[in-house]
């Protein structure tokens, strides 16, 4: 049986260290088609590097791959559907990297039509990453408006905003907003918005003065006046996107109020820095007697 090679190599995978993966990718090389299909099967929580090996080996040959599809594809969703949270997170992964490479259209989207609407968090997460970087497909939208209504994922509302038509946007705008987690995912919500909907950047300024200046830049409105500038600065110093605020200045041109700021250095020491921006220490601050600079 051709299945007699596979187990051959799921042997030696589980069981050998030296020059592992080369060599596995090696004998997965040797394999036909219908060996494939039988070990694509299988592999769902066999080792790692065997299923490296076998989605290298068909994104290399679109021959193995064509023919791999059609055998594979109804047992692996099959496989998925029908195990428990564990195996079908197993077969979901492999479902995964079968559908990000170079498949038919319609192929791809019974598989992420089935896998979206999985009762799995983690599943569906993974699924996401999938369809973002996946070509649109108009035939998935409604499937991610129900996944949407299904679950109100986080992953499912910052998806929404790469791919879903802009009235979608408009029509979710407050759920979008309250799911969202993050500055960027939630400017780009706002960006996209703007462009049918402009008062919802002079709201976001009432909410995150750093993200409403950003959003500013990135739609090319005119530049802050510097007073106004140096006075948000201050206001926001300890904002955790701090250096973003300090890019958007530099957007803006606004060269005095950044050569301002870099002149309070000596206060900026008196703060623990972090990677995101200052964050005060105020016992530090009450015993070096230190104030903001006026």
């Amino acid at each position: 049986m051709t299945i007699k090679r596979f187990r051959t190599i799921e042997s030696i995978a589980a069981d050998l260290q030296w020059m592992r993966g080369p060599l596995i990718s090696a004998l997965v090389n040797c394999l036909d088609a219908q060996e494939l299909a039988e070990g694509l099967e299988r592999v769902p929580g066999r080792p790692g590097v065997l299923r490296r090996a076998i989605m290298r080996a068909l994104s290399r040959d679109s021959h193995r791959l064509a023919a791999v599809q059609g055998h594979v594809l109804g047992s692996l969703l099959e496989q998925f559907q029908q195990s428990d949270y564990r195996t079908a997170r197993a077969s979901a992964y492999v479902l995964c990297e079968v559908a990000s490479l170079d498949i038919p259209p319609n192929n791809r989207r019974r598989i992420l039509s089935t896998l979206l609407d999985s009762r799995f968090t983690q599943v569906r997460a993974s699924v996401y990453k999938v369809v973002r970087q996946s070509p649109d497909d108009p035939a998935l939208i409604p499937v991610i408006e129900s996944v949407w209504r299904r679950f109100g994922d986080t992953q499912c509302a910052s998806l929404i905003v790469d791919k879903m038509p802009l009235e979608f946007l408009l029509a979710e705008f407050d759920k979008l907003d309250s799911a969202l987690v993050g500055f960027l995912p939630k400017a780009r919500l706002y960006i996209r918005v703007a462009e049918k909907d402009p008062s919802v950047v002079e709201r976001l300024q009432r909410d995150d003065e750093v993200a409403w200046t950003y959003i500013k830049v990135k739609l090319g409105h005119p530049p802050l006046a510097s007073e106004e500038a140096l006075a948000l600065f201050w206001r926001n110093e300890l904002h955790s996107e701090l250096a973003l605020l300090l890019w958007c200045f530099g957007q803006m041109g606004l060269w005095e109020v950044l050569v301002e700021i870099a002149s309070k250095r000596d206060y900026f020491k008196s703060l623990e820095y972090h990677e995101k921006g200052y964050k005060i220490s105020l016992s530090r601050l009450t015993e070096m007697n230190t104030k903001p600079p006026a």
